[in-house]
């Protein structure tokens, strides 16, 4: 059975390591949301109030996931430090969200963009890893290229601006 997951014919991604990629994110992060809970105490000065749904919601989260997803690919060299404080970040804000306005309330909003966002975001990182990783075992040619490198994942790094817009879409006006 083939697990390769076809994107264009120059372009391949391996299923199995991109589920990989996935399960550790979100091990990562569910690790980090119960250290989060479990050592930090949530002072009175935290908040987590959920914001009124809009079209200017939308597109300010558009923009942040945007330059967050431009700062994977075009730093891609150093996507382990995004990588790391995007988990961190993530679980602090859910945690809080968790303490604040509890469990089922934070689910509710985060489900229905995090259906769309998650994958993309583990998408996106896995190619920003691929980049970083092709870049440090070519660092010494001549030859290589980091932008014809990024450009040969122009078919999915469209896909994944298509999907950051759906998510913010969905985030800002829906959840």
């Amino acid at each position: 059975m083939n697990m390769k997951l076809i994107v264009n014919r120059d372009w391949r991604i391996d299923r199995k390591k991109y589920l990989l990629s996935i399960s550790i994110y979100v091990t990562l992060l569910i690790t980090l949301i119960l250290f989060f809970s479990t050592f930090f105490g949530i002072e009175d000065s935290f908040t987590s109030n959920f914001k009124e749904n809009s079209v200017q919601l939308s597109l300010k989260i558009i923009k942040q996931n945007s330059i967050n997803f431009f700062q994977y690919i075009v730093l891609a060299p150093i996507m382990p430090i995004f990588y790391m404080l995007d988990c961190i970040i993530t679980a602090w804000s859910i945690s809080i969200s968790i303490d604040v306005n509890g469990l089922k309330e934070t689910i509710s909003h985060i489900v229905p963009h995090g259906i769309v966002e998650i994958p993309n975001f583990c998408l996106y990182t896995y190619v920003s890893y691929r980049i970083m990783r092709n870049f440090y075992k070519n660092f010494n040619r001549k030859d290589y290229d980091i932008f014809k490198e990024i450009k040969s994942y122009k078919n999915i790094l469209f896909i994944n601006i298509v999907l950051i817009i759906i998510a913010g879409l969905i985030e800002g006006i829906l959840t």
